[in-house]
């Protein structure tokens, strides 16, 4: 399951112990805590990247497209529906935008040879 995040937790959880383990210890530990420190915000990503996939998979999408940390998602869920499952996700910037009728023609169609850098 793709919002699955048991395996995430199990490993941040694993991390976490181990961290303590190096507190705890004598010696040098400066680069084996900063490798840790990578893991563990790599397992953070994932979870809230599989949060995200959560609330989005309620959604009726049509397309999805992501760059970077932006995500265009084309629904056809009403405006209030949209924000009532997105917002817990904590989005910086949600913005609903209706589509023109043209514009959901061409994506219930699947964009079959139509040049979608002219409508957007």
């Amino acid at each position: 399951d793709r919002c699955a995040v048991d395996e995430e937790l199990a490993r941040l959880e694993s991390h976490i112990r181990q961290m303590g383990g190096y507190l705890e210890a004598k010696g040098e530990i400066g680069k084996k805590m900063d490798f840790l420190i990578q893991e563990m915000n790599r397992e953070a990503n994932t979870i809230g990247s599989k949060a995200s996939d959560a609330a989005i998979a309620q959604l009726n999408v049509l397309h999805r497209d992501k760059h970077g940390s932006i995500e265009l998602l084309i629904t056809r869920d009403s405006a209030e529906r949209i924000e009532e499952v997105l917002t817990p996700a904590n989005p910086l910037v949600l913005d609903v935008l209706p589509l023109s009728l043209e514009e959901v023609f061409i994506y219930e169609l699947g964009g079959e040879k139509y040049d979608f850098s002219e409508i957007m």
